[in-house]
């Protein structure tokens, strides 16, 4: 049986975590006191001193990085010429992108015309910008993590030329998949894009708040599981070249070319400095397996950029790795049952054990039922993987017939992992948060001295305290947000007052949580489109019985109710027995 930590994953552990501690606690060292110690790390060539003296060098890198995190100068632009970093991303009403002047990152806010042209953009596209920019010092680690420094509000944007080189190539893939795939429907579009290389822009708001609330939301994010994926398709071409040296360079064209389809994002970065170590060590004839990888690619990633140790994906994706290798083969030898099922169990709960402390920081909650929504869902997102980049690449030149042929597979598959976020998503079940997990733990300590199935059986009612105890919001008033208030009688009808505007993505998580299943009144205050649009998204929802809203309204279905909003407020707050005959 395994035991409970071997050397090499103490090592691992303490490696990764001291590299991320060094990125966090910095140490203001200036450039040349970083290379005093480097040449000493070299000299002494001593592998325990080395690793500090890395350490050391992540710390002063990030350090450096932190203090030169400056605002841009806040004024006006008038055809200012800007470069993208990312691709552009919708939001209410306004479309966003992360783009480069001057060498700052800064943040573009476009809406009607602008946003338009904005969201034609992609990575390394160069733009004319004409607005007001205003500089800021980055708020969060998100923020640290992209570099941001300020905002341009655009009033006017122009394409003024195409990214060249492997950006504009990945680019043109993309968008060459993503049109071999337009015989599904623009939400199964969305999808299948943010299954095969993590561009889930088009998503609904309903959509996504499904896959966040049944714990799917990092299928839609590439991770180690698309980069095994692709060299897996590689792998038969790749066997066929003779040299080991030249196989290994084409191994590494292959990363880098799916690096910039990703786009580079934090967690694939992860997963492709590891496959790129792993092949190395092969080709040089000392292989090396993932727990001896991870905190050589970790720390190596952190030097070349120690700003990325502050972005959430990269974060997660070495925890899940972390989980996959040290916690799911321990997992896996203590469950009963089937070989194949025991397997996906342990891989599973590995990975998401070892992310939910970051994640309940981070969210607060997280989703019990993440492991079955896997289980039942994971191998189909494996598919449509490997699918969309064989059969979807012979989409992309076929006639439109055939293309729609070819995807039938995609478009049932998707249709099988959009059913399963959905019915996790409407379980009612108490979110998970802190006392949950150490519950847990205890039911697992308490076990650990009896037979495996008593064990078991105690883990897996702690596991479903959540489901026997869903939360539910007591009778009363209750603000949800800022804007945002439920009316629950006794009588069990719903009353929400939307009384402004807020983003949808958290008026349905809150709702979801609060365990709103009918909206026996929606009241809407503002009657402006953005209103409409937002209550369009809770409708799609949850069954809404009467919508109101106040005169020249752009709501659908709304009733006119002609009275200031706290007034219609007070109008839709019948007594617990005027409730009842409401219903």
């Amino acid at each position: 049986m395994t035991t409970w930590l071997s050397g090499r994953e103490a090592r691992s552990l303490v490696v990764t975590g001291a590299a991320f501690a060094a990125v966090f606690l910095t140490l203001p060292i200036p450039t040349v006191g970083a290379a005093v110690v480097l040449v000493f790390g070299v000299l002494t060539l001593r592998p325990r001193v080395m690793i500090v003296v890395l350490l050391v060098m992540v710390s002063a890198r990030s350090s450096n990085a932190i203090e030169g995190l400056r605002p841009v100068a806040t004024k006006p632009l008038s055809n200012v010429e800007v470069t993208l970093v990312a691709d552009p991303r919708p939001g209410e009403g306004v479309w966003r992108g992360l783009a480069e002047i001057d060498g700052s990152v800064v943040m573009v806010e476009a809406r009607a015309g602008a946003g338009a042209s904005l969201s034609r953009g992609a990575p390394g596209d160069a733009l004319r910008v004409s607005g007001s920019m205003k500089g800021s010092t980055p708020s969060s680690a998100w923020a640290i993590s992209r570099r941001l420094v300020g905002r341009i509000d655009a009033a006017e944007i122009e394409l003024v030329r195409l990214a060249d080189g492997p950006r504009r190539w990945a680019t043109v893939l993309r968008d060459a998949l993503r049109e071999g795939a337009s015989s599904l429907d623009r939400n199964h579009q969305a999808l299948f894009t943010g299954l095969v290389f993590g561009d889930d822009r088009e998503q609904s708001v309903v959509t996504a708040d499904d896959f966040r609330a049944s714990g799917l939301g990092h299928l839609l994010a590439v991770s180690g599981q698309n980069v095994v994926f692709v060299v897996g398709l590689a792998a038969p071409f790749l066997l066929r070249i003779r040299s080991l040296n030249v196989r290994y360079v084409a191994f590494l064209a292959v990363l880098v070319a799916f690096g910039f389809v990703t786009r580079f994002e934090p967690s694939v970065t992860r997963a492709l400095a590891m496959a790129a170590l792993v092949g190395l060590a092969a080709n040089r004839g000392s292989p090396r397996s993932a727990i001896d990888v991870l905190p050589t690619a970790v720390v190596a990633l952190l030097l070349v950029d120690p700003l990325l140790g502050f972005a959430l994906g990269f974060q997660l994706s070495v925890l899940a790795t972390l989980g996959l290798m040290i916690i799911s083969p321990r997992l896996y030898e203590r469950l009963p049952g089937p070989t194949a099922l025991r397997a996906g169990i342990a891989a599973t709960a590995g990975a998401q054990l070892a992310v939910t402390p970051l994640l309940l920081v981070s969210f607060g909650t997280v989703s019990v039922l993440a492991v079955p929504a896997n289980l039942l869902a994971g191998p189909g997102a494996g598919f449509v993987m490997m699918w969309g980049l064989t059969a979807g690449a012979i989409a992309t030149v076929a006639p439109s017939a055939v293309a729609a042929v070819l995807h039938w597979p995609t478009a049932m598959v998707i249709r099988w992992i959009e059913a399963v976020a959905s019915a996790v998503a409407s379980i009612p079940v108490a979110p998970v948060g802190l006392a949950h997990v150490v519950v847990l733990a205890i039911a697992w300590g308490v076990g650990a001295r009896c037979p495996r199935r008593v064990r078991a059986g105690l883990v897996v009612l702690a596991l479903l305290m959540p489901l026997a105890f869903p939360t539910s919001l007591a009778p009363g008033t209750h603000e949800l947000l800022p804007g945002l208030t439920l009316i629950r009688f006794e009588s069990g009808m719903d009353v929400v007052h939307l009384e402004r505007t807020t983003g949808a993505s958290s008026v349905l998580a809150e709702l979801r949580h609060a365990n709103t299943g009918r909206i026996d009144l929606l009241v809407v205050a503002d009657g402006s489109r953005q209103a409409g649009r937002l209550v369009r998204t809770i409708t799609d929802r949850f069954d809404v019985v009467e919508i109101w809203a106040p005169p020249a309204h752009n709501i659908p279905g709304a009733r006119v109710v002609a009275d200031e909003p706290m007034a219609i407020l007070e109008r839709a707050m019948p007594s617990s027995s005027d409730g009842e005959r409401a219903r």
